[in-house]
């Protein structure tokens, strides 16, 4: 049997790389791949990364943003160079987290580029007649930050466990436990 710290690996590295062929639906398998690669299916197989995990995933996570940045190149003026900035505004969350170990340069360079990048490329697929302008760039970046702003401060500032929030099973017993679910 495969390891599951292989096999997570693996899923991590090819998934985003359908994001060249699809860019909408590439990276969305992508986050997927993200949200439940690395914890659900490493726990579930029985394995574990121990104190190397944010080590491991912050690098994968640059790698598929590294990616959409390249994607990124294919767009119009406007969508292009806000997709740069915004995934440089990451980069340098992820290298100062990386050479601190300190959380708060995640929440500090928040992963906007991420939101940002899908629902451009949503556009671009389910709303053909959006065309991001000056005027409107401002509300786009207002509709796309404020959640993850919000998710930012909940995973590295408040300290809301990441495997938590991505199991709907546990959340689902979080819920009947509070009494606010029931099946």
């Amino acid at each position: 049997m495969i390891d599951p710290i292989i096999l997570s690996l693996l899923i991590r590295l090819i998934v985003p790389l359908f994001t060249f062929i699809s860019p909408f639906f590439g990276y969305v398998a992508a986050m997927l791949a993200d949200a439940y690669a690395d914890c659900t299916l490493v726990d579930l197989l029985g394995g574990g990364f121990g104190a190397n995990y944010h080590f491991f995933d912050k690098w994968l996570d640059f790698y598929m943003l590294a990616i959409a940045a390249i994607v990124s190149l294919r767009f119009k003026k406007l969508e292009k160079y806000t997709c740069l900035v915004l995934f440089s505004i990451r980069a340098v969350g992820i290298i100062l987290f990386e050479i601190t170990n300190n959380h708060i340069f995640l929440v500090i360079f928040p992963n906007i580029f991420e939101f940002f990048f899908v629902f451009i490329t949503f556009t671009k697929i389910f709303w053909k007649k959006f065309e991001l302008t000056k005027k409107n760039l401002v509300t786009v970046l207002l509709i796309v930050s404020v959640p993850k702003i919000i998710l930012e401060i909940l995973f590295h500032s408040l300290g809301v466990d990441q495997f938590f929030w991505n199991s709907w099973l546990q959340t689902k017993a979080w819920l009947q436990v509070k009494g606010l679910f029931i099946s």
